[in-house]
């Protein structure tokens, strides 16, 4: 919406989309740890594959303020992972964060490898 707006006010798509960030619209979730978690890499991702009981997805390591969006369209609980070492909230490093099905949350980086929600 917001890139329709920016472009409507006379922007090129090109830096619309530069400005509105990167859209994965298909992921799919794998993987029931950390070193095998699906590792997403655009800002705004909507998991739409849930392949095992227990899926995951793992953030990148960004820039501090940075801030990346996690949709689950999928039926199932989602674990999404911070980055090796990082952690959620202030909490335990490389413990999953969960998901409910059909709900989304944006992720904001803390620290080196840390978020909040």
């Amino acid at each position: 919406m917001i890139a329709r707006e920016l472009v409507s006010s006379g922007l090129s798509p090109l830096v619309a989309f530069s400005i509105c960030g990167s859209r994965s619209l298909t992921v799919t979730a794998a993987g029931a740890t950390q070193g095998t978690a699906t590792a997403l890499t655009s800002a705004l991702n909507v998991v739409t594959t849930c392949t095992e009981a227990a899926c995951g997805v793992i953030l990148p390591v960004n820039d501090i303020g940075d801030s990346i969006t996690v949709c689950n369209a999928t039926s199932s609980n989602l674990r999404v992972y911070p980055p090796v070492g990082g952690a959620f909230n202030g909490g335990t490093a490389n413990i999953p964060y969960t998901m409910a099905p059909n709900s989304t949350e944006e992720f904001f980086q803390t620290g080196t490898a840390n978020y909040t929600t």
